[in-house]
C-alpha cells in the first residue's frame, strides 16, 4: 500500500471512529436524492415501507445504495448520528461486495432491499451474485490501531459490525422466487432505534 493510500485509509479510519461513537461529534450525512430503478427480489409484494432497488456494483453507483437506504431510514425517524452509522455500513458492505465479490467485474450488480418498522427498527439486506468469502476468515481489525499501523483487510467488517446493532452474512443461498438467480450471497444488517 503506498503512503498516500495509507494517508488516506487512515483519514478514513478517523472518520469512521466518530461516525461509529467513538468521539462526541456529529457529522452530517449524505444528502438524499432520488434513486431509480427498483427489483423484486421475491414474490411478495412490498408494502410502503419495504422497498428495492437494483444497481451496478461499481463503486460510482454507491452513493445511490446510501441516498435510498438513507432516505428510508430517516422517515423511519433515524437521526442524525444514528443515519451516518447505517449509511457507513452500507457504503462499507457495498464496497466489499464491488471490490471483492466482483473484483471488480462490470457485469455485477447488488439488490437493494429495506425494511421499516417504523419506531422500531429497518433491516437492510445486500444480494450479489459474487464470489462468496468466509467472514470468519478476515482478520478483525483492533480498534486499538495506530492510524500509522493500519493494514489492508478488516477495517470494513469492523465498521459494518460496529454500525450495526446485528448483522448476518449467508453464503450460497438458494434461490426459489421468480425474480432470484439460482444461487446468491445475502448480508442482512439491522439498526434498531
Amino acid at each position: 500500500m503506498t503512503n498516500r493510500a495509507l494517508l488516506q485509509r487512515s483519514a478514513e479510519w478517523m472518520v469512521c471512529r466518530r461516525l461509529i461513537g467513538e468521539h462526541n461529534q456529529n457529522i452530517s450525512g449524505w444528502v438524499c436524492t432520488p434513486c431509480l430503478g427498483s427489483i423484486v427480489m421475491s414474490s411478495k409484494l412490498l408494502t410502503p415501507s419495504d422497498k428495492s432497488l437494483k444497481i451496478p456494483a461499481r463503486l460510482d453507483q454507491l452513493w445511490r445504495a446510501r441516498a435510498f437506504v438513507s432516505s428510508m431510514a430517516a422517515a423511519a425517524g433515524f437521526e442524525e448520528l444514528r443515519l451516518s452509522q447505517i449509511e457507513l455500513a452500507v457504503d462499507e458492505a457495498c464496497s466489499n461486495i464491488v471490490q471483492h465479490a466482483y473484483a471488480r467485474r462490470l457485469d455485477g450488480e447488488i439488490d437493494i432491499r429495506v425494511q421499516v418498522e417504523r419506531g422500531r427498527r429497518i433491516v437492510i439486506t445486500l444480494v450479489d451474485t459474487g464470489e462468496p468469502f468466509d467472514p470468519q476468515a478476515v482478520p478483525m481489525h483492533d480498534p486499538r490501531t495506530s492510524p500509522d499501523d493500519l493494514k489492508a483487510g478488516g477495517l470494513g467488517l469492523f465498521l459494518i459490525k460496529r454500525a450495526m446493532d446485528d448483522v448476518r452474512f449467508e453464503f450460497n443461498v438458494s434461490g426459489f422466487g421468480l425474480n432470484q438467480p439460482k444461487r446468491f450471497n445475502r448480508l442482512t444488517m439491522t439498526k434498531y432505534l
